[in-house]
């Protein structure tokens, strides 16, 4: 992609003004995604190989927006990184919840209280967005057929 172009199947192809949704792929937040290249020489040179300063640089602007898992944070312990909850992100179950609302208003279908406690209180899910928006209308056909 360059220039308002992508190139598929031998042609350039015009896309005009648009917006682009990259939803965690390969990183949870931009600076996640910008900082991969700056961890040592080899992440470097990987970071270089897939042309990713280049697709940076085309950036015109980002905007983050967390789903509703709890933030993760890095932490290194004797030079080892792992990722831990980021206790101070206390609105992730706000965001569970109006997902879970939302699904269920759609759905026209009432949760159990119990179901409902434990979807809002599980630690986290890989594809809760997805295990949502699909588990709700398996419900409903399962309920109004």
């Amino acid at each position: 992609m360059a220039d308002g172009e992508i190139f598929d199947e031998g042609k350039n192809h015009p896309i005009g003004k648009c917006i682009f949704v990259f939803a965690g792929g390969t990183a949870s937040s931009f600076k996640e995604f910008t900082e991969r290249g700056h961890r040592d020489k080899k992440a470097l040179r990987a970071f270089k190989k897939v042309k990713a300063p280049d697709f940076i640089s085309r950036l015109k602007g980002t905007l983050d927006i967390l789903g509703p898992n709890q933030r993760m944070k890095t932490i290194i312990v004797k030079k080892k990184e792992y990722s831990v909850p980021d206790r101070s992100d206390k609105n992730y179950l706000l965001r569970r919840a109006l997902l879970l609302k939302g699904q269920e208003a759609m759905h026209n279908l009432t949760i159990e209280e119990k179901i409902e406690e434990a979807l809002l209180k599980v630690p986290y899910c890989n594809h809760t967005t997805v295990l949502c928006v699909l588990f709700f209308p398996i419900l409903s056909y399962a309920f109004y057929r």
